[in-house]
């Protein structure tokens, strides 16, 4: 996962990008 686009979503999508992805996105 790119931390990159991660800094482009809002909170509620981070927490849903997170609940899908697990530790990936935690370890990215």
């Amino acid at each position: 996962m790119d931390l990159n686009i991660l800094k482009h979503l809002n909170t509620k999508q981070k927490e849903s990008v997170i609940n899908y992805s697990g530790p990936t996105v935690i370890l990215a």
